[in-house]
């Protein structure tokens, strides 16, 4: 099973790339999407999303 099907956000994540990661002191965080749309950014996932940095 692929990431993208157990967790459809990734979807957006990976199709609309990823302009900036913002961090939170908690060690969770949100991406910004070049398309604008902001998602969470679990400490978990955080890496997957930094991969996709533009």
């Amino acid at each position: 099973m692929r990431l993208t099907e157990i967790f459809p956000v990734l979807n957006s994540i990976l199709a609309g790339g990823v302009a900036e990661i913002v961090p939170f002191e908690t060690g969770d965080g949100a991406a910004r999407l070049r398309s604008d749309v902001g998602v969470p950014a679990s400490r978990r996932y955080r890496k997957i999303l930094r991969d996709q940095l533009v």
